[in-house]
């Protein structure tokens, strides 16, 4: 047989194990209509090998068609070549020390959302809007959030080189190398705005409760009775983060973590009661991007009717689970699913808010101010509202 149809058989075979293997969980349909999409599938790689004017290697081919399937998913999702395996399998966490970057899994790249102020990035002069196409030479085109996570990070006092994309007005690339250290910037701030006290969360995974305590006993001794949370570009991967945070400003925070057939992997019940931080009224502020443990706050306190300012949130509510293949590589899937008690699911999908408040431009400029100006005024009508109805009820 000739070279296109050995490669045909081989890449049918592959796909077929792929798709149907009952192990992975993959499973695609009915067994007919799986068939017909790896004949599909197989007419394709054909028609590219005999037709492309390069020669082309076949496992080129079907390893992108992996990586296009794996990364279409959601952002946890990616193929790992043998060598990435190892790699994912030697460095289980996210280390803590980096350049001050928040990032989110978008066009290929890893987009900046925020820049901690007086980070190494920011003395480098990186922005929210920038793209990392590449970090220390490996490009993040195929990759998951996490994989690009874990070569951001890194030891305390090492060195990373970024490859980045600056698409402010001309379009322009560049590589910089910056130092990994600690974050030093406070985990949160608050301040009072037109008689609201609004909490900007910068960093769940910091956020301590004594700190936060004495700051809101501060606002309160100042006549605040409102409290607005603004969660926007705030990126946590690790959900459990957001259900800390609730637990301190409510007074109970159930939060499951199942598979896709409902069973439940883990299960937090965290019990504030007596000791929440906040007992007036309360507010969310949201946007693009506020993701993974950010939206499990956003969902828990909105179960428990608190409202929604601003933005629908970008959808980052899975744990990714790796599957190693025969051949050394392997599969990240997002294999279990952030849920509430009351079913409230955001992966993928994001979660709408109950107000929404849009603004021109982008959000790192002076329109992510005019957001959250909107933002505290409708709180303060949705509040005055409120107690007009309990007021009128007793």
């Amino acid at each position: 047989m000739g070279r296109s149809r050995v490669v045909l058989l081989t890449a049918s075979a592959t796909i077929v194990v792929v798709l149907l293997a009952g192990g992975l969980g993959l499973r695609v349909g009915a067994a007919e209509t799986s068939y017909g999409k790896v004949i599909l599938f197989s007419e394709v790689l054909s028609l590219v090998l005999d037709n492309y004017v390069d020669p082309v290697a076949a496992d080129e081919l079907i390893t992108g068609a992996y990586e296009s399937m794996l990364s279409g998913l959601d952002a946890h999702g990616a193929y790992l070549t043998p060598d990435e395996v190892a790699q994912w399998k030697a460095t289980p966490d996210i280390a803590s020390a980096g350049p001050g970057l928040a990032v989110l899994k978008a066009y290929g790249a890893l987009q900046v959302v925020s820049v901690e102020e007086g980070s190494t990035a920011d003395t480098a002069g990186i922005e929210a809007g920038d793209q990392i196409r590449t970090i220390d030479g490996v490009s993040l085109r195929d990759l998951s959030l996490e994989q690009g996570l874990k070569l951001l990070n890194g030891p305390e006092g090492t060195m990373v080189t970024l490859g980045l994309l600056h698409p402010r007005g001309d379009v322009l690339r560049e590589s910089i190398d910056v130092e990994r250290r600690s974050p030093s910037a406070p985990a949160h701030e608050i301040e009072m705005v037109k008689g609201v006290a609004v909490l900007t969360v910068r960093d769940l995974a910091r956020l301590e409760e004594d700190g936060l305590r004495s700051d809101l006993d501060g606002v309160r001794g100042k006549g605040a009775s409102a409290l607005l949370v603004d969660l926007r570009n705030l990126v946590e991967p690790d959900n459990r983060f957001g259900a800390a945070l609730v637990a301190l400003l409510r007074d109970r925070t159930p939060l499951q973590l199942k598979d896709r057939d409902g069973k439940v992997i883990e299960s937090l019940q965290r019990d504030g009661a007596g000791r929440e931080l906040w007992t007036g009224s309360l507010g969310l502020l949201t946007n693009g991007a506020t993701a993974g443990a950010a939206e499990a706050a956003v969902a828990l306190l909105r179960d428990q009717g608190v409202r929604v300012y601003g933005e629908e949130t970008f959808g980052l509510g899975a744990e990714p689970k790796l599957f190693e293949l025969p051949d050394g590589s392997g599969l990240l899937v997002s294999a279990h699913i952030w849920e509430t008690d009351a079913g409230t699911r955001w992966n993928g999908e994001g979660l709408s808010p109950d107000e929404e408040i849009t603004v021109e431009g982008r959000a790192f400029d002076a329109a992510f101010e005019e957001q959250r100006s909107r933002a505290v005024d409708q709180f303060v009508t949705d509040t005055a509202d409120a107690s007009k109805v309990r007021q009128e009820a007793a």
